[in-house]
């Protein structure tokens, strides 16, 4: 079932990023082209899950709060979410047996280890418990970055990020309405090598996969001061160009 509803949410995420003007480009995505597949990627707000959707059909982990949400709790059903009480330890055994039965039935899961959206100064550090279900499925994780790289046409910085970042207590619709009046948003998706999870345990793969997310991240930053805005090109990945944008 979760599988089918991966791809339907494929096709519809793909016709909502038409719908808004949002361009692609991908680098290394054929990594992620084996099923099942334990996703984590840096998180920057509502609009991730539609990216990652449009690129590779997936099962995304939220919280009960976001559940229980007026209208986004609605949609994180429609969506076949998995939902986890980052707040209650107590339930985290069973959440992650839900992960893992996913799964071993072949769905792949996507987590947000960074346990929030964030304003896009850095990538918080990733959260290890739920790693537990890539161990204990014996699947791959994963890592993937976001870069969201212009706005109508200019470089995305301090300036500009709250028209597509979502994060703090900014309101859904608000932060909606203001998004559906851009033009055109890029984003680059950066997919590194899958780590194997067998024999691992949760620190080191949280570790590992974090250095190679933030390796691939361009931090925002202020454009009338000095600040790390190149990217890391010290890796050599497949690069393609998924396009869309209304005519």
């Amino acid at each position: 079932m979760r599988r089918w509803i991966g791809r339907w949410l494929r096709l519809h995420a793909r016709l909502t990023l038409l719908a808004f003007g949002i361009r692609i480009d991908t680098e290394n995505i054929q990594a992620v082209n084996q099923s099942p597949a334990f996703i984590v990627s840096n998180h920057l707000g509502y609009l991730d899950a539609l990216v990652i959707s449009s690129l590779v059909p997936a099962s995304f982990v939220t919280s009960v709060e976001m559940r229980d949400a007026f209208f986004i709790g609605w949609l994180t059903k429609v969506a076949g979410c998995l939902y986890v009480e980052r707040r209650n330890r107590e339930n985290l055994g069973s959440e992650v047996s839900g992960l893992t039965l996913a799964l071993k039935s072949g769905v792949n899961v996507c987590v947000f280890p960074e346990a929030t959206s964030t304003s896009g100064e850095s990538v918080l550090r990733f959260r290890r418990p739920l790693y537990a279900a890539a161990i204990e499925s014996n699947t791959a994780i994963v890592p993937l970055c976001l870069n969201y790289e212009s706005v109508d046409g200019e470089p995305v910085t301090v300036r500009n990020r709250d028209s597509i970042f979502w994060y703090g207590d900014m309101s859904f619709f608000s932060h909606l309405w203001s998004f559906w009046k851009l033009r055109t948003t890029r984003v680059r998706v950066s997919v590194g090598s899958p780590i194997q999870s067998k024999l691992q345990d949760t620190t080191t793969l949280a570790d590992t996969s974090h250095r190679i997310v933030s390796a691939r991240y361009r931090p925002i930053s202020n454009p009338l001061m000095p600040g790390p805005l190149a990217l890391n090109n010290s890796y050599s990945e497949t690069q393609q160009s998924v396009l869309f944008q209304s005519p």
